[in-house]
């Protein structure tokens, strides 16, 4: 029964999908149709649920890599700064938008790690 379902709401998401393309709120309640589908398979299957917060304590960023992340902020506001003062200037250069380019995906990947860990 739960399976049928299932199946049913797939077909009617991907058809959602293919019909009514062009409204993004028609397409997040079909994206939303699809995970329920998901879902509605894996109870059909009977495996368990996957539980996020029940899992083994990792070890957690300590002050030094906080510090590494708040210097790296401080690089941004930096870069940004000096992409500020040469967009003032009338964009001379170009060596200050590839510092706050590379300072951004530093930043990103850095941050995106230290959240990840935390979670």
């Amino acid at each position: 029964m739960l399976m049928t379902l299932a199946v049913l709401l797939l077909f009617s998401a991907a058809t959602v999908f293919v019909l009514i393309s062009h409204n993004p709120l028609i397409e997040s309640y079909g994206c939303i149709a699809c995970m329920a589908a998901v879902g509605l398979v894996r109870m059909a299957k009977g495996q368990p649920r996957i539980n996020l917060l029940k899992r083994p304590a990792a070890a957690r960023p300590g002050r030094p890599m906080w510090a590494i992340g708040f210097v790296f902020l401080a690089f941004l506001a930096a870069s940004y700064f000096a992409l500020m003062q040469d967009a003032r200037h009338g964009h001379q250069a170009a060596w200050p938008v590839y510092l706050f380019t590379g300072v951004v995906i530093v930043c990103a990947i850095f941050w995106g790690y230290l959240v990840a860990s935390n979670i």
